[in-house]
């Protein structure tokens, strides 16, 4: 009766099915590659929007600022450095108007893109 009960978490995650992954991956750029990298390499959408071609190689994936604010590697999956190869040295996710994306405006523009293609459970809070 005293002890403390653990705490729940807010929600628990529900991946994608194989299914809702190929779908994501018709989209168009920079939104496949922003799949892509949390698909294939885990990212945030923080870590994504902060993505350059630079920070990749066939083996790894240079994270500069993760969670926390620190640095981390994970190796590079093949699909991924296939998507991203001949890809020129700059951000990966840049908006309409060539600026690094945001992870705000990140989180809003694939909501739309998902809704779009039918995929309105894909990335709910």
């Amino acid at each position: 009766a005293t002890m403390e009960r653990p705490r729940q978490p807010v929600a628990i995650p529900k991946p994608v099915t194989e299914a809702e992954l190929e779908l994501a991956l018709t989209l168009s750029d920079p939104f496949s590659t922003a799949c892509v990298l949390a698909a294939f390499a885990g990212l945030r959408r923080a870590e994504i929007t902060q993505c350059r071609r630079q920070d990749i190689t066939a083996d790894a994936l240079r994270i500069p600022h993760g969670k926390g604010d620190k640095q981390g590697v994970v190796p590079t999956h093949p699909y991924l450095w296939d998507q991203v190869r001949d890809r020129e040295p700059g951000y990966l996710i840049v908006d309409h108007h060539g600026r690094p994306g945001t992870p705000h405006w990140l989180s809003l523009q694939m909501r739309i893109a998902f809704d779009a293609i039918g995929l309105p459970d894909v990335c709910q809070a």
